[in-house]
């Protein structure tokens, strides 16, 4: 794939803020920053293949940024990047298996005839796996690949319309883990990680869930109107004939229930990781040997490994930690701060929120956005009277509902880099969500933490 119009507009504006240096960038700095403007050009005009555009923002990084390579790289060799390999060969052993497909499949069958209850059904379930895999990358990479192995496509019309299930799919889980503590280890465990002392104190399981549950629900409500509309074109072409029927299979109803067996010791490990102190990743390994052993999953399911996507991964969740060691993200800030009006301002949280989705647009990381914004808002909000808990939630929903590009969300990211739906989806809702998002926060979450006194 290349697009000498897009790459020499990238080009361009590269070359632009290096030789500009805008915002009184260091040299370095300019380089850092166009490099990444560059390289989100790119990314959403397909001008290269994100491959080549991951190793050349990489390269870009590695000689401009204060950040070393082995730093940049970091994500490569994570825990979560092995518990992303693992669960991804977990759930191609379940969907060979055939151990819930048929459960799903009778569900897709009852809901298949209603667009409604289609776009309802992955909320319903994003909200009880949470109790059942507290990890969000794993809950959507096994659903995902139950929900695209189910839904079959004739045609370029279904295509699209099984592409906007998806897509529903992944964002239904995507706000519905907001509605726990738990519910997304990462990005929840951030926000109260980045917060002050007290916030921690306070923001308790059940007070996240007081302040968070009845207001999400109403949210995962409107979502479900919103893209339905939005995606009425893809959606009017679904139709049941595209759930395919479970396919026979050599695995035996015991090897079938065997499997079960092996995701539930796997789930209640997950569950109890504090107890017994093993990490999430090793679980996933050996349950996955497990798989092989019962030659449910086989050297062709190596396959499923996606390694283009493993480095847009790297590249994307290098950029939080680059911009911060280079300064940029300060420099952004402190640049943005004098906008906003005093604390006493009816248009004070407004303005925050703005702030934080600006910064979240140029960082990308939603867990960066929060590690440069809670440690210097949460201080000054508190000093004023204002309790921590509120910009810690606002900071939380903005940069969690309010993408425009996969690098934008680690969630969404996961379906776009399997190619389960376009990148331009994301664009499409995200930018009525630019709206949406203000609308939720101040005419559903405010409210309801005005009721319980929180403002």
């Amino acid at each position: 794939m290349f697009k000498i119009k897009w790459v020499l507009i990238a080009m361009g504006i590269f070359a632009l803020l290096a030789i500009a240096r805008p915002l009184g960038l260091s040299q370095n700095q300019a380089m850092v920053l166009g490099s990444m403007v560059a390289a989100v050009i790119l990314w959403a005009t397909g001008g290269l293949h994100k491959s080549v555009i991951c190793g050349l923002l990489i390269l870009s990084f590695s000689i401009f940024s204060e950040t070393s390579a082995m730093e940049i790289l970091r994500f490569s060799y994570s825990d979560t990047m092995l518990l992303i390999i693992f669960t991804t060969l977990l759930s191609v052993g379940i969907m060979n298996s055939g151990a819930i497909n048929g459960f799903v499949e009778k569900v897709f069958i009852r809901t298949g005839n209603n667009v409604y209850t289609i776009l309802a059904v992955p909320y319903i379930l994003g909200i009880a796996l949470v109790f059942l895999i507290p990890q969000a990358f794993a809950r959507v990479i096994i659903m995902g690949s139950v929900y695209a192995s189910l839904i079959q496509h004739q045609n370029e019309e279904e295509l699209e319309a099984k592409q906007a299930v998806l897509f529903n799919l992944f964002f239904a889980i995507s706000v519905t883990y907001m509605i726990f503590l738990n519910g997304d280890i990462v990005l929840n465990g951030a926000a109260l990680s980045f917060s002050s002392e007290a916030v921690q104190s306070q923001l308790d399981y059940l007070n996240w869930l007081s302040l968070m549950g009845p207001p999400t629900i109403a949210v995962c409500a409107l979502s479900i109107l919103i893209i339905r509309y939005l995606f009425r074109r893809e959606l009017s072409h679904f139709h049941p004939g595209m759930i395919t029927v479970s396919k026979s299979t050599d695995t035996s109803k015991s090897k079938k229930w065997l499997v079960l067996a092996l995701m539930a010791i796997v789930v209640l490990l997950w569950l109890f990781e504090d107890a017994h102190g093993i990490k999430q990743w090793v679980v996933a390994l050996v349950a996955t040997l497990v798989m092989f052993g019962l030659r449910v999953l086989g050297k062709t399911d190596l396959k499923s490994i996606n390694l283009h996507f493993l480095l847009f991964l790297t590249t994307v969740f290098s950029i939080g930690k680059v911009f911060g060691q280079a300064g940029i993200t300060e420099v952004l800030f402190q640049n943005l701060r004098h906008i906003l009006v005093k604390p006493t301002s009816p248009f004070y949280l407004l303005l925050l929120v703005i702030v934080v989705m600006v910064l979240h647009l140029c960082i990308g990381s939603a867990v960066a956005t929060m590690s440069v914004v809670l440690p210097i808002l949460v201080p000054m909000v508190e000093a004023e009277g204002i309790s921590g808990i509120v910009i810690t939630l606002l900071t939380y929903i903005t940069v969690n509902m309010h993408f425009l590009l996969p690098f934008h969300h680690a969630t969404m990211m996961i379906g776009s880099g399997r190619e389960y739906f376009p990148d331009h989806f994301m664009t499409r809702l995200g930018t009525v969500m630019t709206l949406g998002v203000l609308v939720f926060i101040f005419g559903i979450y405010i409210p309801w933490w005005k009721i319980l006194g929180l403002i």
